[in-house]
């Protein structure tokens, strides 16, 4: 998903919660905090596990297989 008006991140959550890929952004720079508290209400799934996912920071981009599908070269 790729969500330019991320706000509160609810629809980030979800998709982590889904194992789903998310590209999130906001004007606002509440938006880590908001997506810190709602990492954290992320649930484990019915056979007590969560799936495993990972917050990439802007230096980091070229470690997300929607951008990058081969080795990275730097």
């Amino acid at each position: 998903m790729l969500d330019f008006f991320a706000g509160s991140g609810v629809a980030t959550r979800v998709c982590m919660e889904e194992g789903r890929h998310s590209i999130a952004g906001d004007v606002s720079r509440d938006l880590s905090r908001y997506l810190k508290q709602h990492i954290a209400q992320i649930k484990q799934d019915l056979f007590g596990e969560a799936i495993p996912f990972r917050v990439l920071h802007e230096d980091e981009f070229e470690l997300h297989p929607v951008f990058f599908q081969g080795q990275v070269v730097k």
